[in-house]
């Protein structure tokens, strides 16, 4: 008995070690898709859509935008992490670790008024997409601000698979991953009618511009619209739709940023539950 006590022990070890260490696949490549159900209204959903951007030191990450993401989030991997750059950080920081155990800290990124503490929540094998895939669960911890967790659930070779935050959450149906299908996936383009029947906010073209650019978003159903520019400290520069009632449908407006200084800024959509930004480049 105390041998076969062993056995399983030593075993059990095993299998810990090669599920630390061996690598995740966190998929980061141009073109790859998300579609997301949203809690509060099931029947719409956001999409999040992946491109590539060179940084400051030659270095090339990934540019997530739309879907859950408030703000343009850029990100890269590197063995067993994923860091994370963003207009509203200066540096890139560690955003998931798939190598640490259970409640340890990814890391603590000081914010102007406050501190976000990423926290290895969970690790786990599940069946997702006909098929069991290590998943692994982290909390992003506000150390002042209430109600303001998000907990974000990473699938091996699928990417974020749920996120949670105050205000809904988003669950993924479908993914496009280095060109092949999980799930149910369906594009705007896709339909004979000419009506979205997902939010999107999609990249202003022209872009680079100068000074003028359109910004177009789809709306599945009508919703209060809010469009807004900020410059990468978050400071609003400029509002295009203040709480105004647009109807289902294709959109577009246009930006005259004449008066404003070269640099990046972030579009911002907000239409009921969902929001999405996009990053826009000014060139005089």
């Amino acid at each position: 008995m105390r041998a076969r006590l062993c056995l399983f022990s030593f075993l059990s070890g095993i299998c810990c070690v090669a599920f630390a260490q061996t690598t995740a696949t966190y998929p980061l490549n141009a073109g790859d898709r998300w579609e997301y159900v949203l809690s509060v209204n099931p029947g719409v959903f956001a999409a999040l859509d992946l491109g590539d951007t060179l940084m400051p030191g030659g270095i090339t990450y990934a540019d997530l935008y739309g879907g859950p993401f408030a703000y343009p989030s850029y990100q890269r991997q590197s063995g067993n992490r994923v860091y994370w750059r963003s207009p509203l950080l200066p540096e890139e920081v560690p955003r998931y670790d798939f190598a640490l155990s259970v409640g340890d800290t990814v890391s603590s990124i000081p914010l102007p008024s406050d501190t976000l503490d990423i926290i290895l929540t969970s690790h786990d094998t599940v069946p997702i997409f006909g098929r069991d895939r290590r998943q692994w669960s982290f909390r992003f911890k506000y150390r002042h601000i209430v109600d303001g967790d998000e907990f974000h659930v990473i699938t091996d070779s699928i990417g974020l698979t749920f996120l949670g935050q105050a205000f809904g959450e988003f669950a993924l149906r479908g993914a496009l991953v280095n060109g092949k299908t999980y799930g149910t996936l369906t594009s705007v383009s896709d339909q004979s009618d000419g009506l979205p029947i997902g939010f999107e906010l999609r990249q202003n073209y022209p872009n680079p511009f100068n000074p003028v650019t359109t910004i177009s978003f789809s709306l599945p159903q009508s919703q209060v619209v809010e469009l807004r520019i900020f410059d990468v400290l978050g400071r609003l520069v400029r509002t295009l739709l203040e709480n105004q009632e647009q109807p289902q449908g294709n959109h577009s407006i246009t930006l005259d940023a004449n008066r404003l200084a070269s640099g990046t800024y972030i579009c911002r959509l907000r239409a009921g539950p969902y929001q999405a930004a996009r990053t826009m480049l000014l060139l005089r």
